[in-house]
């Protein structure tokens, strides 16, 4: 009978009638089944790898990765839950635009593992930034940066009633100069609080 025929009402057919066809129990098993019982490091993984890819399939690097890129996201898994994972050289090069500054590219399996910590920390440090850090947060790009800027300008002028000044600066070399080891002790601190957050809150339900 026909799944669409009527006549089977919400009747479900017993799985031995497809036993009974030489269907295997892979082949009627649901894909939901193998997501659920995945381990979820490797399913973060597989979105880190999506995430890292976008906009930037047409890349060398990107291009080279997808070359068998199932396996080799499956090594990366393993690697990470050995504790053997090892961050790979970077691409050094100078960029003139928008000014000229050093640029250390990182191989395209880091950035799957640069997106992978990004995903996992980015909702506990998005309550903690201000509303007006733009760069590499959800909803706040260049449109919403130039809506806040001309909220500011018609406030502090009145509606372009009364002169305002704006202070544009960038400071020289700041990532290249900044001390890692302050910058990781406020990292971990953000997330030792969070972590003791939410024990205190499984401990409570």
């Amino acid at each position: 009978m026909s799944s669409n025929n009527r006549a089977n009402g919400f009747s479900v057919r017993c799985l031995k009638d497809w036993f009974s066809k030489g269907l295997t129990s892979l082949e009627i098993k649901p894909f939901a089944f193998d997501y659920f019982f995945m381990d979820k490091l490797l399913i973060d993984l597989f979105r880190a790898y999506y995430d890292a890819r976008r906009n930037k399939r047409s890349t060398v690097n990107v291009l080279a990765f997808e070359i068998d890129y199932e396996r080799k996201l499956f090594g990366l898994y393993q690697e990470i839950k050995s504790g053997k994972y090892k961050i790979s050289p970077s691409i050094c090069f100078i960029s003139f635009k928008p000014v000229q500054r050093e640029i250390f590219a990182a191989d395209f399996r880091d950035r799957i593992i640069h997106h992978l910590i990004y995903n996992y920390i980015s909702p506990i440090f998005e309550r903690l930034f201000i509303n007006d850090s733009y760069s590499c947060r959800l909803g706040k790009g260049t449109s919403y940066g130039i809506k806040r800027l001309d909220h500011f300008i018609r406030s502090c002028s009145r509606n372009y009633f009364q002169d305002c000044y704006i202070l544009k600066l960038d400071i020289k070399g700041y990532f290249m100069a900044m001390d890692r080891s302050i910058l990781y002790q406020k990292v971990e601190k953000a997330l030792s609080r969070f972590r003791e957050r939410e024990r205190e809150r499984e401990r409570r339900f």
